[in-house]
């Protein structure tokens, strides 16, 4: 992830698209505690949702700070960038906060 500083945080959010769908959900960061959705139309159906192993490898190297399964069924996760990343294995996390 070249795009996030070390320490920054992403909110994601996974779901599996359900058959009576008929359009998208647009997520904005509307302010420093709000976050809006915005409805749009669309034609074509979302595809399966990703598997939690499918997840990691897609993050793999960001922390989880923290997942939810929300009752609509959306996975809320949230990842963290860790500010140095030990060689050879993923992020420790327990060693950025011995340091800091």
């Amino acid at each position: 992830m070249r795009i996030l500083r070390p320490g920054a945080v992403l909110l994601a959010f996974f779901a599996h698209g359900r058959p009576d769908e008929q359009g998208y959900t647009r997520y904005v960061i509307a302010g420093d505690e709000h976050l809006q959705y915005e409805p749009y139309p669309g034609a074509a159906r979302r595809g399966p949702g990703l598997e939690n192993r499918e997840i990691l490898v897609l993050f793999n190297d960001l922390r989880i700070v923290e997942s939810v399964m929300l009752p609509s069924g959306i996975r809320e996760m949230l990842f963290e960038k860790p500010l140095r990343v030990s060689e050879g294995g993923p992020p420790d996390a327990r060693a950025e906060r011995s340091t800091a």
